[in-house]
């Protein structure tokens, strides 16, 4: 059975984590900006050197699995004189103070200007310095800021949920997920089930899709990739598309996986492109394999989406928000 609890791997050492006190959240205003909207305070000359390098290597990396090139945050420059009130109470915000006489840290806030804010100061000496700060922590700092969008997404989700479907689907598989009102139940079988959301932004059709299924789990082999993929297609080929169409893996794409912390569960995640079979359709994809809570079944949380006129971040993000609502039965 499974022996592995995967756990991201951070220096420690570097990372302070600051605390909130409750009574003065609740006086501050609500962050403002988009998801996946990033403010860095930055001086303009460290911006053209060493550091700025690095900022944009690692909050600027394309995004993997989606059709077309997109950044993994929009990232807006400011200096230190230009980060005023009105850009202090934007929700993600990273500050880099660079002086000789700094120690070398990297500080994790939440809540410091806005309410569901989170702000990070990365101290450093010199440039060079910042520039290997940002580098070596680059996995972590991006999944700080991921992190924090997925739990705003998340949160609102969950308020806008249909208890009652929410849980008939527990009761009859035993695992649901939130069910938000603009999601319908397209479709309900044994051994899975199926949410989508459609919306026509102008004349242009977007889907968001997201399958919940399970099968047998025998032993670790199961988080080969490869066995993943093809239990995958073996679900989601139930998703057709008129007249003749039926959605499985593009192959010519390579498929990401990594192992990840899904619910304080090991998972590995799987991402790439969909398309379907017949017909001239396709998007990006997701899937999160985690063990039952009584180790007898995985459960695959396969995402999908349908835009070809837009971006696909924002909406990938809403489906991992809300796979990671996943719930089981304690029974």
């Amino acid at each position: 059975m499974l022996r592995r609890l995967f756990v991201a791997s951070i220096s420690l050492s570097l990372f302070i984590i600051g605390c909130s006190d409750e009574s003065s959240k609740r006086s501050l205003p609500s962050s403002t900006g988009k998801s996946g909207e990033l403010i860095i305070v930055v001086d303009t000359a460290y911006m053209h050197n060493k550091t700025g390098k690095a900022l944009e290597q690692v909050f600027m990396e394309e995004l993997y699995g989606v059709p077309r090139s997109e950044p993994l945050f929009n990232v807006v420059t400011v200096p230190p004189k230009g980060f005023t009130s009105m850009l202090k109470i934007v929700r993600n915000v990273l500050q880099l103070d660079i002086n000789s006489a700094n120690k070398t840290e990297i500080i994790v806030q939440n809540d410091v200007f806005a309410n569901d804010q989170l702000i990070i100061t990365i101290s450093a000496k010199n440039d060079e310095s910042a520039a290997n700060i940002i580098s070596k922590n680059r996995d972590k700092l991006q999944q700080l800021f991921d992190q924090e969008e997925l739990k705003r997404t998340k949160s609102r989700l969950i308020l806008n949920t249909n208890k009652d479907k929410q849980d008939s689907l527990l009761m009859k598989h035993g695992y649901t997920v939130a069910f938000p009102k603009e999601y319908f139940l397209s479709m309900d079988s044994t051994d899975f089930f199926f949410l989508r959301k459609n919306k026509v932004v102008g004349d242009h059709q977007i889907l968001q899709g997201l399958m919940i299924y399970s099968y047998p789990y025998t032993d670790d082999s199961s988080f080969v990739s490869e066995r993943i993929v093809n239990k995958m297609e073996g679900f989601i080929s139930n998703i057709k598309a008129q007249p003749k169409g039926f959605m499985q893996v593009e192959r010519q794409y390579p498929i990401l996986s990594e192992e990840v912390n899904f619910n304080d569960a090991y998972s590995v995640q799987l991402s790439g492109l969909w398309r379907m079979e017949g017909i001239f359709m396709g998007g990006s994809f997701f899937n999160y394999t985690v063990v039952s809570a009584d180790q007898t079944k995985l459960i695959g949380v396969y995402g999908f989406v349908y835009a070809p006129k837009f971006n696909h971040r924002e909406y990938l993000r809403e489906l991992k928000a809300l796979s990671y609502t996943l719930s089981q039965s304690k029974n």
